[in-house]
Formats: C-alpha cells, structure tokens, sequence
C-alpha cells in the first residue's frame, strides 16, 4: 500500500468533504502568498496575489462547507489572523525567546486548518489533524529562521 498524499491525507481528515479540503488548501495558499508579499523573503508573481485576493474577497464566501460552519470558521480565521500578524510583528525583535515564539505563531493557519477538521470530521480527527499539521515539516527550520532574523542556531 502506497502511502498516503497530503491531498489524500487532508481529505481523510475533513471525512471525505471535498469543500473543506479545498478551504484547507485555499487557505494555504492564501497564507503564503500574504505571508510572502508581507516579509518580501520571496517575490510571488502578480497572478498568485491577484488569486490570493480574489479568493479571499469573493472565492472564499462560495465555498459551501465555510457558508455551514461561518460564525466557528470565521472566529477561528480571525484569531489564527491575529497570531501570525503578532509573530510578523516579533520578528523585530533581537530576543531569542520572542523569535521563537514568533517562529511557532507563524504556523498559526494550522489552529484554522484543525477548526475546520473539527467542523467536518468531530474531534477524533481534529485530534488527528492537529498532530498531522503541527508534525509535518514546515518550509523553515527553526535554526534557519534564527538565522534569518540574524541571531544565530
């Protein structure tokens, strides 16, 4: 037996809905697109941020799992929101221990992806879906994002 994919495994996780998977992945793409644009580490292409906006003005409203579950969704979107701007704004500082912290809250659309599991699935598998997301690798590696941000592994 072949191993799982991401899609495949994200699908699993949501209990087969098709919509939820999709706000997972738009979701995704839509971070680090605004991500990008904001910390200028990579120079995304203008298609990209136009697709990231349009999705986040127009696409995300039609998907018919968020339109179910919008009051718990948009709260968690909210706050998964609040903590990446929180670690967008640590980044500033020469503290080891705020990097860190900033390093973990950028990983905040993550707490959206588990919600929306939640919704979807119950909470077995958002359990699941915590452990999945929070363990899969991430494109930084805490060593290179202190790096990054000058203070050294």
């Amino acid at each position: 037996m072949q191993p799982e994919s991401q899609r495949e495994t994200v699908l699993r996780l949501c209990g087969g809905s098709e919509d939820a998977s999709r706000l997972i992945f738009d979701a995704w793409r839509f971070a680090e697109v605004m991500d990008d644009a904001i910390d200028g580490e990579k120079q995304e292409p203008d298609a990209d941020i136009y697709s990231a906006f349009t999705w986040a003005l127009f696409d995300l409203h039609r998907n018919p799992f968020y339109l179910e579950h919008r009051s718990a969704l948009e709260l968690a979107l909210r706050v998964a929101v609040a903590e990446w701007w929180a670690a967008t704004r640590m980044e500033g500082s020469r503290d080891r221990e705020q990097l860190v912290t900033a390093y973990t809250l950028r990983c905040s659309p993550y707490s959206f992806f588990v919600a929306v599991v939640l919704a979807a699935a119950g909470a077995k598998a958002a359990d699941e879906a915590a452990h999945y997301f929070r363990s899969s690798p991430t494109p930084d590696r805490l060593d290179d994002y202190l790096r990054e941000h000058s203070i050294g592994g």
